[in-house]
């Protein structure tokens, strides 16, 4: 394996679709055995319904937080895989508060991007960064 990296990152939402602690083909998953690949070992993850369920699925490989809050506590990067309301809900502010460096990668694109990229590091999936 190739060189460790520290930096804390978040996963909100592990089940494969919100309302649901289901947890096959969950794209968190994929998205955890990458991290871990690509050299990530701080690994945190939240969900409402699913994080007794992907403690099953997942194990050690992260860390299971009890909030939002939690989760983003000294994160860096935030990643948005499952598209519950309770994220829906969450501002800017919100990441800038608890975040330790506010980058935020939804993959849901359930925020608005020009509020959101005007107040932290921000992108999109499937969304083309033109600036």
């Amino acid at each position: 394996m190739g060189k460790k990296i520290q930096k804390k990152v978040t996963l909100l939402g592990l089940a494969f679709k919100p309302g649901t602690d289901d947890m096959r083909e969950a794209a968190s998953i994929r998205v955890v055995n990458e991290l871990i690949k690509r050299g990530v070992t701080n690994i945190e993850g939240y969900d409402p319904k699913a994080n007794e369920t992907a403690e099953i699925e997942l194990g050690d490989k992260i860390k299971y937080a009890k909030s939002v809050e939690d989760a983003l506590k000294n994160s860096e990067c935030a990643l948005i895989i499952t598209e519950w309301d309770e994220f829906k809900k969450l501002t800017p502010d919100n990441f800038k508060k608890y975040m330790k460096t506010p980058n935020l990668v939804d993959g849901r694109r359930i925020y608005d991007y020009e509020i959101f990229n005007k107040n932290l590091s921000f992108r999109a999936i499937g969304r083309i960064n033109l600036t």
